[in-house]
């Protein structure tokens, strides 16, 4: 699998943004400005509820915490299906809460 480093800015619709744990996946979705409110899926069979939310809702693009290996599986499901997948570092990601 190639990694590729790409500009997105202001090139997407909705957005999908996803907290990883170790049991969960807590997502919320963005719409050009509308905010979904956040869901909760098991960090397992749940991939499969997240993946039909994505295709059901047009999502462009899922941004995940790369949380020690939790989130391996779910980015790979997500890669496998073309789904434009942005990693973030938790550091990143923390100074940038609420904004």
């Amino acid at each position: 699998m190639k990694l590729v480093e790409v500009e997105v800015k202001g090139k997407l619709g909705s957005i999908m943004g996803i907290d990883v744990h170790k049991d969960v996946l807590i997502y919320c979705i963005l719409i050009k400005t509308k905010y979904f409110e956040e869901f909760q899926v098991s960090n397992n069979k749940g991939i499969y509820v997240l993946i039909s939310t994505i295709k059901r809702l047009h999502v462009s693009g899922v941004v995940v915490e790369s949380t020690a290996q939790y989130y391996f599986k779910l980015i790979f499901a997500l890669i496998d299906l073309d789904i434009l997948v942005l990693v973030a570092n938790p550091h990143q990601i923390k100074s940038r809460q609420g904004k």
